[in-house]
């Protein structure tokens, strides 16, 4: 009878909390569930999975800098469901629970813990439209990992807007070769509590949306993997984004792989924020423009241990504005590090150094120096 209960209460849970197409790797082969664990409820299909995905550690900060302090911090907590309903059918949900989950002023009604909330149909195996909240298709490698499963993303995408509703369409060209239309709200929330700027400079549009064309290729039996896009954002009337990347998987060997990804942003208003905080003055600067070189190298060394290094160059310019000097910004980021593999389970254990240097126009500079331990763990449910 418990388990009986406990079976419908996951059930129910799952199929209220809504859907979509989660960015995420499958659970480590052979992996039982905790239902089937704990519970031993034999798990008599694949059709619904349920895993909670944790990055926890203890953070050291090495500056000379009384503001920094040594912390424990649940980085990442989101809990994810895959389900299929039917052949032809099936839905994705995933939300973080470390983030508050009110979404009444947004333009979707719902809140920013929500990654995913969507309904993949897929009518024969070379096309498939989904539908409902869901990542942006901005292209590059790293975008498209689970974000558990990062250390430190780049500014790029640590201030972009990743998750609006909408609806997007899939088409297997050929088994290597895939192509992605897709259409979503620009953002989230209200234009007035997004951009400060005054209506001389831009007003909103009725049309705040993202047109997005994305092309996933295999190449050389699997050891070159490439994820283009081109993305065009009406943010205000005459104020648009372009957002264009290139993202590369490499696997020269077995045990070494890593990527690179390059990205150039060009927009009309400032939407990441980033050169508007440190320029702006408390308004929304205009015609800025980002990018960004982002790299990372695996090196697996034996079943159990994994070193990588990381490096990250980002640029940012804004033009001459509300009376100053056009103004420049660069950002330098250096990762090291060591995973562990305790058991033959994708729970590991990690020890990562993370440097930032940035630098402002010609003189002013800032850095950071951390080092982290912890784990990462996508423990799968049911």
């Amino acid at each position: 009878m418990n388990r009986t209960i406990l079976t419908w209460a996951a059930l129910l849970l799952t199929v209220a909390a809504a859907t979509a197409q989660h960015r995420s790797h499958e659970r480590h082969q052979g992996e039982r569930s905790l239902a089937e664990r704990v519970f031993g409820l034999e798990k008599k299909s694949e059709k619904l999975k349920v895993n909670l995905g944790v990055q926890s550690f203890f953070e050291h900060p090495l500056n000379d800098d009384e503001s920094q302090r040594a912390r424990f911090k649940v980085h990442e907590l989101r809990i994810q469901a895959h389900g299929e309903l039917s052949r032809q059918l099936s839905f994705d949900w995933r939300q973080r629970l470390n983030r508050a989950a009110d979404g009444s002023s947004f333009a979707d009604n719902l809140s920013n813990a929500i990654d995913i909330a969507g309904v993949d149909w897929h009518p024969n195996e070379k096309v498939s439209f989904f539908f409902g909240r869901q990542y942006a298709r901005f292209g590059g490698i790293e975008y498209d990992m689970n974000p558990v499963d990062i250390y430190q993303y780049s500014d790029l995408v640590d201030y972009m807007t990743c998750y609006t509703t909408g609806v997007n369409f899939a088409w297997n060209l050929h088994p290597q070769h895939q192509v992605q239309l897709q259409i979503l709200n620009a953002y989230n929330d209200s234009f007035e509590d997004r951009y400060q700027v005054t209506a001389d400079v831009a007003t909103r549009t009725r049309y705040p949306l993202l047109y997005t064309t994305h092309w996933n290729g295999t190449f050389l039996q699997g050891a070159l993997h490439m994820r283009y896009a081109v993305s065009l954002g009406h943010l205000a009337k005459e104020r648009n984004l372009w957002y264009f990347t290139a993202g590369h998987l490499i696997r020269p060997t077995r045990n070494i792989d890593g990527y690179i990804d390059l990205t150039y942003s060009i927009e009309g208003l400032d939407d990441k924020g980033i050169m508007s905080m440190r320029y702006g003055g408390g308004k929304t600067l205009t015609d800025v423009k980002y990018a960004a070189l982002v790299s990372k190298w695996n090196f697996r060394i034996d079943k159990s241990i994994n070193l990588f290094a990381k490096g990250m160059y980002e640029h940012g310019y804004a033009p001459a504005q509300y009376g100053n000097t056009s103004h420049t910004r660069h950002s330098y980021g250096y990762m090291g590090g060591v995973e562990y593999y305790p058991t033959e389970t994708n729970f590991r254990l990690f020890l990562t150094y993370i440097g930032r240097h940035y630098q402002y126009d010609a003189t002013a500079t800032e850095s950071t120096n951390t080092l982290r331990a912890g784990f990462i763990y996508q423990i799968p449910f049911l």
